[in-house]
C-alpha cells in the first residue's frame, strides 16, 4: 500500500495518488470523499495538504485542540510521516489549495467568551437555514468560513512567500487591493474568492461537513451542488472531508464525489499510537509518570488510544503538574471533557447533565413514555439509541434535570453531537463512540442520583445488573462515581451504601443471588479487583473499612465468577 499523509494513511483511495491524478489534468469535475471518525485527523490532513501545497502553516491554520506544545508535538508527528517523494511531486503540481472550514474558531481564554464564540458560530449558518443559496450568495458565504490565514492573503494585509510553492499566492496578490480599509478588505476578498474558484488550478477542501448544523447540512449540500455544476465557476478539483453520517447526506457526498471509491483513515495501529505518545511526551519535557503499556492496559483506555486527539488529552493531562487530586485515569477522562467542546470553553452545565443521563441509560436502558405516548427503554441493552428517540430523550433531560432553555436546544443538539465528538452517527441510530467516556459520564449522573434518592442502594443494584450482561462501562463507571463521592467530599451515609452494595453483591449469597443476579455479582467483583491496579496500574483510594473488606476478597482466590466461593 502506498503510503498517505499517514503511515499506512488510508483504505480505499489513496488521497496522495488521487492529487497526481488531478493536477494537470483540464476538464471535467473530480472530487474525493475522506471519511474517518472524530479526533481521527481530518483536519490535521487538510492543514498538511494545504501547508504542502500553499504554504499554509500548521500555526496559523490552528483548531483549539493544538495547543503548544501539543501542536509542536503533531506537526513533528504529521513531519516524520510525510512520504517525502510523494508529497515533493505534489507540491509542484500548480494546484492552489483553498480550505473551507466548518470551523475555525481561536480557542477561548474563558468560558464566557468560548460560549459567545460558539453561538457566533452556530448563527454563522442562518443564511442557510431556509434553503439552498444560489452561487453567488453561496460563495459569499464560503469567504466567511475561510480560516483567517486564508483570509488576509485575500485581501493582501499580508503576505508571505509560500514554502513549497511558487508564485500562486503572488499572482493573486497582483489583483490590487493592498492595504485597503476593513470594510473594503471583505469586498475585495470575496472578489478574489470568486476569482479563484474560477481558476482551473484550484483545489478546494472542504473540511468536516459533520460539524455543520443539522437543520443547515442538506442547504450546504445543495448549495455547494449548484456552485460545482455552475458553468460560471470552475470548481473542477476538491475534497469533501467527514465524519460518517449516514443516509442521504452521506450518499449526497458520494454523488458529489462521482460515486468514486472513498478514501477511509486507516485504524490508528498501536505502533503510531506509541510513536505519537512518545513524541508527545517528549514535546512535554519527557517522563511521564506512566507509560504507553501502563495506559493502554486500563480497562477502556485500549480504544481512546485509537483516537489521535483523545491521546493528546491524555498525554497533556500526565504532564499536568497543578498539583490536582485524584486518580489520573480520572483526569484524564476529566481533561477529555474539557477539550470536547473545542474552543477553550466547558460543556454548558445543562448540556453536561443531559450527556450523564444519557451516557446511563446506555448502560441501563430504562423505560421512558416518549412523545409518542408508548412507553420503551431509552436504548436497546447494547448502548444504541434510536436517532428520534435520542434527540427527544436529549431535549427532555435538558429541559427537566439541567434547567435548559427549550429555545435553545437545537443548538445544544448540534454542540452536543455534531461538535463534541463523542458520538457515533448512522442513519438511523446513535450510540457513544468509547465506553470509557460513557461510563465517565454515567458516573456523573450515578453520582447525581445517589445524592438525593432515599434508597441509592437499589440504584445501585440496578447499574450492577439491569444491563443483563458483564460490562466494562459499568465496572468503569463505578470506580469513576467511588473517586467523584470521594473527591466531592460525600463520604458519609450515601459513600458507605454504596460499597456495601457493591461489597454484598460480590460476595453474594444463593438467596440475594436470585434478585440481584450472577450479572450483578460478576460485575460487582470486577470492580473491586480493578481497585487494585486500575489507575494505570496503580491503585484507586480504598478507605476504610472498604481496604479491610477488599483484601477479604483477595483472600478467596477460588472466587467463582458469581462472587461465591468453590
Amino acid at each position: 500500500m502506498t503510503k498517505g499523509l499517514w503511515t499506512p494513511g488510508f483504505i480505499g483511495a489513496q488521497p496522495v495518488q488521487w492529487l497526481a491524478s488531478v493536477a494537470g489534468v483540464e476538464g471535467g469535475r473530480r472530487g474525493l470523499f475522506v471519511r474517518a471518525n472524530a479526533g481521527m485527523g481530518k483536519s490535521t490532513f487538510v492543514r498538511g495538504v494545504a501547508y504542502v501545497l500553499g504554504g499554509l502553516l500548521p500555526y496559523e491554520y490552528r483548531s483549539a485542540r493544538n495547543r503548544a506544545p501539543l501542536r509542536a508535538g503533531f506537526v513533528d508527528y504529521m513531519r516524520a510521516q510525510v512520504d517525502a517523494d510523494q508529497w515533493r511531486a505534489i507540491a509542484g503540481s500548480g494546484l492552489i489549495p483553498v480550505v473551507i472550514a466548518q470551523r475555525d474558531v481561536p480557542y477561548a481564554m474563558s468560558a464566557t467568551e468560548a460560549d459567545v464564540r460558539e453561538t457566533e458560530w452556530y448563527r454563522s449558518y442562518d443564511a442557510l437555514r431556509s434553503g439552498p443559496l444560489e452561487p453567488e450568495e453561496f460563495t459569499a458565504f464560503l469567504y466567511d468560513h475561510l480560516p483567517e490565514e486564508m483570509k488576509t492573503r485575500m485581501y493582501g494585509e499580508r503576505v508571505r512567500v509560500p514554502r513549497h510553492r511558487g508564485d500562486s499566492f503572488e499572482a493573486l496578490m497582483a489583483l490590487g487591493g493592498r492595504g485597503c480599509a476593513a470594510g473594503d478588505a471583505v469586498a475585495v476578498g470575496v472578489d478574489r474568492f470568486r476569482r479563484l474558484l474560477k481558476r482551473p488550478d484550484t483545489l478546494v477542501l472542504i473540511d468536516s461537513v459533520d460539524e455543520i448544523p443539522f437543520q443547515c447540512r442538506g442547504n450546504f449540500l445543495e448549495s455547494l451542488e449548484r456552485l460545482i455544476a455552475d458553468d460560471g465557476y470552475a470548481i473542477g478539483r476538491y475534497i469533501i472531508t467527514s465524519r460518517s453520517l449516514g443516509g442521504t447526506e452521506e450518499s449526497r457526498i458520494d454523488r458529489l464525489c462521482g460515486d468514486g471509491e472513498r478514501a477511509e483513515f486507516a485504524p490508528f495501529d498501536e505502533p503510531r499510537q506509541r510513536r505519537l505518545f512518545d513524541i508527545l511526551d517528549r514535546s512535554y519535557g519527557g517522563m511521564a509518570p506512566v507509560g504507553f503499556e501502563a495506559v493502554r492496559a486500563t480497562p477502556g483506555f485500549g480504544s481512546l488510544l485509537g483516537n489521535p486527539g483523545m491521546l493528546a488529552a491524555i498525554v497533556e493531562e500526565l504532564k499536568r503538574s497543578d498539583g490536582s487530586v485524584g486518580t489520573l485515569v480520572n483526569r484524564c477522562l476529566a481533561n477529555i471533557e474539557r477539550i470536547l467542546p473545542k474552543t477553550g470553553g466547558e460543556i454548558p452545565g445543562c448540556d453536561r447533565i443531559a450527556i450523564a443521563h444519557l451516557a446511563y441509560d446506555a448502560i441501563v436502558p430504562e423505560r421512558r413514555v416518549f412523545a409518542d405516548g408508548v412507553e420503551r427503554a431509552a436504548s436497546n441493552g447494547q448502548g444504541v439509541f434510536d436517532r428520534e428517540r435520542f434527540l427527544e430523550l436529549f431535549n427532555r433531560y435538558r429541559e427537566e434535570d439541567g434547567n435548559g432553555d427549550r429555545a435553545d436546544n437545537e443548538e445544544a443538539l448540534d454542540r452536543t453531537i455534531s461538535r463534541c465528538g463523542i458520538f457515533r452517527e448512522d442513519a438511523d441510530t446513535i450510540r457513544f463512540e468509547y465506553d470509557a467516556v460513557k461510563a465517565y459520564f454515567a458516573a456523573i449522573w450515578l453520582c447525581r442520583r445517589l445524592a438525593v434518592d432515599e434508597d441509592g442502594g437499589v440504584m445501585v443494584d440496578r447499574f450492577l445488573a439491569d444491563n443483563g450482561h458483564v460490562s466494562d462501562a459499568v465496572a468503569i463507571a463505578m470506580l469513576c462515581a467511588l473517586e467523584r463521592m470521594e473527591i466531592g467530599g460525600d463520604g458519609g451515609t450515601v459513600l458507605r451504601t454504596f460499597y456495601r452494595r457493591v461489597l454484598c453483591a460480590a460476595f453474594a449469597h444463593d438467596d440475594y443471588r436470585q434478585r440481584s443476579g450472577m450479572v450483578a455479582a460478576t460485575n460487582a467483583q470486577r470492580v473491586l479487583r480493578l481497585m487494585n491496579d486500575f489507575d494505570f496500574g496503580g491503585p484507586v483510594r480504598q478507605p476504610e473499612p472498604v481496604a479491610t473488606w477488599h483484601k477479604a476478597l483477595c483472600g478467596f482466590p477460588g472466587a467463582s465468577p458469581a462472587g461465591g466461593t468453590r
